[in-house]
């Protein structure tokens, strides 16, 4: 609310995998901003200035008028790292026998006789990519080794793959500020799930929509006010 009524905003980006991030978040909340690309040997308008003083007041003008949106920024950036990942990953995904592989890696965990039970998980998990991802319950006798077999194959994936919550972080996850979009929650103490108000209305909206929504009431120097939390899916579940 402090930037509005300005005509353009800009943000310097640094030339590093910070500066996307940054420009990432300032984006969520200024869709128009305009975007300064750190030029060669300037990590910041500072480091720009001390090179050459003289040079900066012709050059910061230029950096200006040549800003471009944070949205052809974000999807240029996006897209480096999509080929990036794509040219290290193409000789395992191309291989017919993946999942075999995959299977192999959990194993080497000490997960013994459980191969069906490894690929299924894993594949669910990959699922996150699709429009609706599957929701996964692992169930079985007591220490009979859910959690050791679970944790192991999640821990194959990527690790913004599947958002891990415990018994004690149901309101952390709320109130975080990180997407859940095309992810898996993992509820790792499965037993207290059906125990709390916050890990019923997680599971209610992420297995029947797309879309979390919370409401509470916060206290503020007005009174109290009814506040709704919103978080996009797709969003699957690991029980």
């Amino acid at each position: 609310k402090y930037l509005e009524g300005f005509p353009k905003i800009y943000a310097w980006q640094e030339p590093d995998k910070g500066g996307q991030t940054f420009i990432g978040k300032l984006a969520k909340d200024l869709p128009n901003l305009l975007v300064i690309s750190a030029p060669p040997g300037a990590k910041d308008p500072s480091a720009l200035y001390l090179s050459d003083p003289q040079v900066f007041k012709s050059k910061f003008p230029q950096l200006l008028k040549t800003a471009r949106p944070a949205s052809e920024v974000l999807k240029e950036g996006e897209d480096r790292v999509w080929q990036g990942n794509w040219e290290l990953a193409k000789p395992l995904l191309e291989d017919p026998l993946i999942l075999v592989k995959v299977v192999q890696a959990v194993e080497s965990q000490f997960v013994i006789g459980e191969r069906r039970n490894v690929a299924l998980l894993f594949l669910a998990i990959v699922s996150r990519c699709q429009s609706r991802p599957l929701n996964v319950e692992v169930f079985g006798p007591s220490t009979g080794g859910k959690s050791h077999i679970t944790n192991a194959v999640v821990a194959i994936h990527a690790p913004e793959a599947v958002y891990t919550l415990t018994s004690g972080s149901e309101r952390s996850f709320v109130f975080s500020e990180d997407d859940f979009s095309h992810k898996f929650i993992y509820f790792q103490e499965a037993k207290g799930v059906h125990s709390g108000d916050v890990a019923q209305a997680i599971i209610h909206e992420l297995a029947w929509g797309n879309c979390l929504r919370y409401g509470f009431v916060d206290k503020t120097a007005q009174g109290l006010k009814h506040r709704l939390i919103e978080k996009r899916g797709p969003t699957g579940l690991i029980l």
